[in-house]
């Protein structure tokens, strides 16, 4: 969420700033959900949950499971963010109003989906409709950012 504050207020500064602002989102993006991977498909991921979180063996299997699924959401969320800012900039905004609106009705209908009718563990079934509620809003705006003119 800063970075969105800090993309408009850098967008809004100086348009011509965009090219420099698109590479730190992706590597901003790509760094976190790098290092939610180092952890989360390493040996880390033992040492962390049991060492550090004190779990117990039954919850680790699990918790593994989730932060896995979690990998992808930080790149994301910085994405979704960096266009967000864009359209605030160009005065879109009702755009991300609907692409809220289907990301959290994506998030219920996938938790309720994986939660209640196949019985997926609801740690799991949570992580999983937070992953696919933010694609859906990522995806929602991505399909209309031509729209957008910054220059």
């Amino acid at each position: 969420l800063s970075f969105q504050e800090v993309a408009l207020a850098v967008l809004e500064e100086n348009r011509a700033n965009f090219p420099k602002l698109a590479r730190f989102a992706m590597c901003l993006g790509i760094a976190t959900s790098c290092g939610i991977a180092s952890l989360a498909f390493t040996p880390l991921t033992v040492v962390w949950f049991e060492k550090v979180a004190g779990l117990e063996p039954d919850l680790i299997a699990l918790a593994s499971i989730s932060l896995k699924i979690l990998v992808p959401v930080p790149a994301l969320s910085v994405f979704l963010s960096f266009l967000r800012s864009i359209y605030i900039q160009v005065r879109m905004t009702k755009l991300i109003t609907v692409a809220t609106v289907l990301e959290v009705l994506t998030l219920a209908l996938l938790f309720i989906f994986l939660g209640w009718i196949l019985d997926v563990a609801g740690v799991i079934a949570a992580f999983a409709a937070f992953l696919g509620g933010r694609l859906t809003g990522v995806l929602c705006l991505l399909k209309d950012i031509k729209k957008c003119q910054l220059f």
